[in-house]
């Protein structure tokens, strides 16, 4: 009542010199208070939509995102995926750097080193052969290239390849995604200001929410493209085994009283069972990896 319709109710018992703690029950004040309950319950209709909407907005986005998971989780094989991720890095580069009609104004240093920074580019290809070449030249040789150093990390990792697309391409997305929805909350806490330049704050947070949206996918690419490459397996080093040396003197001196454990009851150790006993417990000992 003090927000809806409290005004009118409160004019009408000044102007009939009511107390406070007079019971009203007249029609006219219950149909103002029916309406003010339904004002009221409208406006917090209208509240839980408007969250409702910016939610729907993280919901969409979250859904494609967990489809592309499961998509890398039941792909046997996620070379041709991150073969059109190398093409799409590439172009993008050409586009950035080569983007002019005049051959004077391109950036081949720029390309080489962003080129170098995706993947390790080979050594017949450098920019003192780029002087004289076309663009179409250039991505041909850079595409070229990019097969090269995919094939070669393939052949280095051999089956490990595939599992190594596989978490290189999670980790990206995983991360990437945490980020993501923490910038999505800061965004939506201060996107009501919108509404003081006359614009709808939902639609310019869906608007925001898409351009951050293409973003993140481009990061996510760019990622995995580059972490690929980066990928090394190292064989663990076997651990050395204990030998009958390394026992402390009261691992054979507490035998002496028992005749049991390592020694032959006389309180020198049985060599062969006495080593395989101290082994036995060093290797049990050891933190599970």
């Amino acid at each position: 009542m003090k927000r809806f319709g409290g005004d009118r109710v409160k004019a009408m018992m000044e102007r009939f010199s009511l107390p406070e703690d007079e019971p009203i029950e007249h029609n006219l004040v219950s149909k103002t208070i029916q309406q003010a309950q339904v004002r009221v319950e409208g406006y917090n209709f209208d509240i839980r939509k408007h969250i409702l909407e910016y939610d729907d907005v993280v919901n969409k986005q979250r859904e494609v995102i967990y489809a592309q998971r499961r998509q890398v989780l039941q792909a046997e094989s996620l070379r041709e995926q991150f073969i059109e991720l190398l093409e799409k890095q590439i172009d993008a580069l050409i586009g950035e750097h080569l983007g002019s009609d005049d051959p004077e104004a391109w950036d081949l240093e720029g390309l080489y080193r962003d080129a170098l920074a995706l993947f390790p580019v080979p050594e017949h290809i450098s920019v003192d052969g780029w002087q004289t070449a076309t663009r179409d030249q250039i991505a041909e040789q850079l595409l070229v290239g990019a097969y090269e150093a995919y094939n070669a990390k393939e052949a280095e990792l051999g089956p490990v390849m595939r599992e190594a697309e596989r978490r290189v391409m999670l980790e990206a997305i995983d991360n990437f995604w945490v980020r993501h929805l923490t910038d999505l909350d800061i965004l939506r806490e201060g996107i009501g200001l919108m509404a003081v330049a006359q614009r709808d704050p939902l639609v310019e947070y869906k608007r925001e929410a898409f351009a951050m949206w293409q973003a993140l996918q481009d990061q996510i690419q760019r990622r995995a493209v580059r972490n690929i490459f980066r990928v090394q397996v190292q064989q663990a080093e076997p651990l050395p085994l204990p030998t009958a040396s390394d026992a402390p003197e009261s691992w054979w001196r507490g035998c002496r009283h028992t005749g049991a454990g390592p020694c032959d009851g006389k309180g020198s150790p049985g060599p062969q069972r006495s080593l395989l006993v101290w082994q036995r417990q060093k290797i049990q000992a050891l933190p599970s990896p």
